[in-house]
């Protein structure tokens, strides 16, 4: 990596820590710059503004859950739990906070990047379930009648849609714990015991 990208990468995390922390509304760009170890005219150069910044924000955390599955693995256990435990260590690295209430900030100052985010986490849920129910079927382990347009649907609400529930807007849950939540109803909702 050089120099440049490691600055712009700093001033990413540095910024996602402190919006979990304080949120976006009360966290500056010179904020960002001092604990980030810069000036706030190189936060600018890299990001131009909070939105930009935000955005590139949104982008790195939706790239988490878009890890490619391995299609050489023997059985839908293994396939599905591989892409799950690399999911999961990815989201771990995201600090625990306000996320919520962060979340809910963005949709309120940047909407077109709330949506987007939005977007790309329903693509990497639907993507996800679809590689889950394909490997079960085909090694014949799908429960004896799972619907999979409303499976699909009941995964999708349980994790993108929490994004929209106000009573998560005070609580510090962090990303892994949502995983979780999601992951077993994926594991128990479509699969033989």
């Amino acid at each position: 990596m050089t120099q440049t990208n490691n600055t712009a990468d700093r001033i990413l995390l540095v910024a996602l820590d402190r919006f979990m922390s304080r949120g976006i509304r009360d966290t500056s760009i010179a904020d960002i710059a001092v604990q980030a170890g810069t000036a706030r005219l190189t936060v600018y150069r890299h990001f131009g503004n909070k939105k930009e910044l935000v955005r590139r924000i949104c982008i790195m955390i939706a790239s988490l859950f878009e890890v490619p599955g391995r299609e050489d693995s023997p059985s839908y256990r293994e396939t599905l739990d591989a892409r799950l435990r690399c999911v999961r260590r990815a989201l771990a690295t995201v600090p625990r906070g306000r996320l919520f209430s962060c979340l809910d900030e963005i949709r309120e100052f940047f909407p077109d990047v709330y949506y987007h985010f939005r977007n790309s986490l329903e693509a990497s849920c639907d993507a996800l379930i679809s590689q889950a129910l394909t490997a079960a079927g085909r090694d014949a382990a799908l429960c004896d009648s799972p619907n999979s347009a409303v499976f699909s649907s009941v995964c999708r609400a349980a994790s993108v849609g929490l994004l929209d529930r106000k009573e998560l807007l005070r609580t510090e849950v962090s990303l892994v714990d949502v995983f979780d939540i999601v992951t077993n109803i994926l594991r128990h909702g479509i699969l033989e015991n």
